[in-house]
């Protein structure tokens, strides 16, 4: 029986369309208002369809076509002649126009259309089910692509190899039109393996929450050398972890509904961000994150980020959907940033000039159990890099009059009094600061840096500092409009970003010993390494201990 992490995967899986399409057999009445089909035949169509293993149910449903339209060369008669689709109505459906067909042959359990005595049966408790998949075939592919498919069947001389034929044809047309409304076959067959190895370890648990740092590196292990599966890197068993972790949540709340649990900002008493909420809902829509938004938006105008920084984090899981499932598996996530990007070197050495001795001898960065703290370190510096481009581009962007300048000082200041912008005077006792956005727009650009001046003009003396001392592409010399433009545009996204970045490193990433991880990883990490690559044939690889 498959297992509850398959069912939701399997769920995700389908398209939009796909989905719709389901919906609508299962949504289909009978005369009394009663479904049309039963949620068993529902539920196997769903698993037939999502596994593709149609291809011996389309034969028995072109088999059973011969014999539908054996009196009139028309299956319509039959198949939606009656009201509800059952064991018992096909049975009497058959048993009404087999007096008149000659070729028909009918037993207690099924019929056949030849009386050869080898003739291909099709029993009556199969014809709800194949009743379905040819409504399901219709709704997908159209009535006049499957009436022409099929019409070989109907013309009264249909042969067994005439029927592999056509359903061959069938199944051809069936598996193009799942290419596009389901997941590659190798993807499903990876997922289903890496699910298995879960489900064997998960006890009680039946849902994404299964999925944790230690089945991942498990999975890694046990499969990296293996021929069964693709799992050679471990950079690709944690991306496929994490997104499966992000559909089968996304598929839970989908079937379920999201569970009762408060909404705030008190992360420490359980609630539930607010930012979370909006990520599960976003989970599908394939949301980029904040770092390709910023390259693209910034262009070649503006540098907030160099190529070296992107290299750091452009694998960190930043979009909204991604970092929520990352925050199952945080220690996976520095495994992949600190040893996934080290297999990846290995990976591109073995392809190009070859895997040297001293490659395998480790990191660029600290072998011991320092590893991930210095990793935490540099992303911090990113961030603190970005908010210094932040403060540069407040400086210009004030300085130019443009409106973007609010929305960085806001997110950067979000402490400061903005009362000092009110329309008016206002007693101490009002609880309301009546501001006029005009009035208060007029104000925050006529205020002039000052470094001993209140909260604002010394937020804005901080950003000429910043300006002064930022020395990249668009922050430097007379800044023409266009810049201008590429900056405010691209300024929110360089304040996602470093949103994104501090809340993986000070918040999802907490509560971890990461010096004790980072020990016992190398050992792990670095014997593997030897184990996968080898400098040469005869390299003779010592068991890594975690000492230089």
């Amino acid at each position: 029986m498959a297992s509850s992490l398959h069912n939701l995967n399997l769920e995700e899986g389908k398209s939009d369309a796909l989905r719709e399409a389901l919906a609508c057999l299962a949504e289909a009445s009978a005369a009394d208002g009663g479904p049309r089909y039963t949620d068993r035949v529902i539920r196997q169509l769903a698993r037939v369809v999502v596994c593709r293993t149609y291809a011996r149910p389309i034969l028995e449903l072109s088999h059973l076509l011969v014999a539908a339209s054996a009196r009139d060369g028309r299956y319509e008669d039959l198949f939606w002649g009656m009201d509800r689709a059952s064991v018992g109505a096909f049975r009497r459906a058959f048993d009404a126009v087999a007096a008149d067909i000659g070729r028909l042959r009918l037993s207690n359990d099924a019929v056949r259309h030849s009386d050869a005595p080898d003739a291909f049966e099709v029993s009556f408790s199969r014809m709800p089910f194949l009743a379905a998949l040819l409504e399901f075939l219709i709704t997908t592919l159209g009535y006049d692509e499957v009436d022409d498919l099929t019409h070989p069947l109907r013309d009264g001389v249909a042969s067994d190899g005439r029927v592999e034929e056509t359903a061959r044809a069938l199944q051809r047309r069936f598996y193009a039109y799942l290419k596009d409304h389901l997941p590659p076959v190798q993807r499903q067959r990876r997922e289903r393996h890496f699910l298995d190895y879960v489900t064997a370890g998960a006890g009680n648990r039946t849902r994404s929450d299964a999925i944790d740092d230690a089945c991942v590196l498990g999975y890694w292990q046990a499969y990296a050398a293996s021929d069964e599966v693709s799992a050679r890197t471990y950079r690709g068993v944690y991306r496929s972890a994490l997104k499966l972790i992000m559909a089968l949540d996304a598929a839970e709340v989908r079937l379920e509904g999201a569970h009762a649990k408060s909404i705030g900002n008190d992360y420490e008493a359980g609630e539930v961000d607010p930012a979370d909420v909006e990520a599960v809902a976003v989970a599908l829509d394939d949301a980029t994150g904040p770092l390709p938004d910023l390259l693209a938006a910034s262009g070649e105008r503006v540098k907030f980020i160099n190529a070296r920084e992107v290299e750091r984090v452009v694998d960190l899981p930043l979009a909204p959907a991604a970092a929520l499932a990352a925050r199952r598996i945080p220690v996976s996530v520095m495994r992949d940033s600190v040893f996934g990007a080290y297999q990846t070197r290995l990976s591109a050495a073995e392809r190009g000039d070859g895997i040297t001795v001293d490659l395998l001898q480790g990191l660029d960065g600290p072998m011991d159990g320092s590893v991930y703290d210095a990793c935490f370190g540099g992303f911090i510096e990113i961030a603190e890099t970005l908010e210094r481009a932040s403060m540069a581009a407040l400086s210009l962007l004030h300085g130019a009059g443009r409106i973007e300048a609010v929305e960085i000082a806001l997110t950067l200041a979000p402490d400061l009094d903005w009362g000092a912008l009110a329309e008016t005077p206002h007693s101490p006792d009002d609880n309301v600061v009546p501001i006029s956005v005009h009035s208060a727009a007029a104000q925050f650009f006529a205020t002039k840096p000052d470094p001993h001046g209140d909260e604002l003009p010394g937020l804005l003396a901080e950003a000429r500092r910043a300006l002064r001392a930022f020395n990249r592409i668009g922050f430097k010399g007379d800044v023409d409009a266009a810049t201008l433009d590429a900056m405010a545009a691209a300024a929110p996204y360089a304040l996602r970003l470093i949103d994104a970045i501090r809340r993986f490193v000070e918040r999802d990433s907490r509560d971890q010993d990461w010096p004790t991880l980072a020990q016992r990883d190398l050992v792990v990490f670095m014997n593997m390494f030897k184990a996968l690559y080898r400098a040469d044939k005869h390299l003779e690889t010592e068991v890594f201990d975690g000492e230089r």
